[in-house]
């Protein structure tokens, strides 16, 4: 790979996590930690309750879906909604995902986030409660 790539992807990433981080800050929640480092590791954690209240688990999904809102924002793409049937077929490979790199996936922990927040019905049920987690975006990053 070239150097000129691996310095977008380290972008890219730098911007991924930013968004998570200011998402989550806005949401009241406490940030412990934002990383990027040369290799590409990067993460930005939450303070996130054990068993959060819907309200709690709906701000982190629509947190999660802000650093893959962003990877398309910061490159001036179109983003769309990925179809609801389409984004919880995909929980096998979320799952896959998880394993081979030993930590969940924003998707997967997003979906996780929307169970717990469609299981109270303040929201409706699961289908809602995604769109409204991925339309909550603050005007930085609603889709063009």
């Amino acid at each position: 790979m070239r150097k000129e790539e691996i310095e977008e992807m380290r972008i890219d990433t730098c911007y991924h996590e930013a968004a998570h981080a200011v998402f989550d800050y806005h949401a009241r929640l406490t940030i412990r930690e934002v990383y990027v480092t040369e290799e590409l590791n990067a993460m930005c954690v939450s303070a996130v309750p054990v068993n959060p209240y819907p309200w709690q688990a709906m701000d982190r999904a629509a947190g999660l879906f802000a650093g893959l809102i962003a990877d398309y924002r910061r490159r001036g793409w179109q983003w769309s909604l990925i179809p609801f049937d389409e984004f919880v077929s995909e929980e096998d490979s979320y799952e896959e995902l998880s394993e081979l790199y030993a930590t969940e996936c924003d998707e997967l922990q997003a979906l996780k986030m929307l169970r717990i927040a469609a299981s109270a019905g303040y929201y409706g049920d699961l289908e809602p409660c995604y769109a409204m987690a991925v339309c909550s975006q603050g005007p930085y990053l609603r889709r063009g």
